[in-house]
């Protein structure tokens, strides 16, 4: 849902308030997720890229 992810990032760093660390963790996605990621330079954002599909819980 790499779409999804787009609308949900762009909306998290158009708040308001703006001192604070974004973590996104990618859990092996297998459509274009990463891709959309790779476009976001904001200094906020931290990514980590999980190299196989761990799940919800140990991510």
């Amino acid at each position: 849902m790499a779409e999804l992810v787009d609308e949900a990032i762009r909306s998290i760093l158009q708040q308001t308030f703006f001192d604070f660390e974004f973590i996104i963790i990618d859990d092996a996605s297998d459509d274009d997720t990463s891709l959309v990621l790779r476009f976001y330079l904001d200094e906020r954002i931290v990514l980590v890229r999980n190299n196989s599909n761990i799940g919800n819980y140990a991510c």
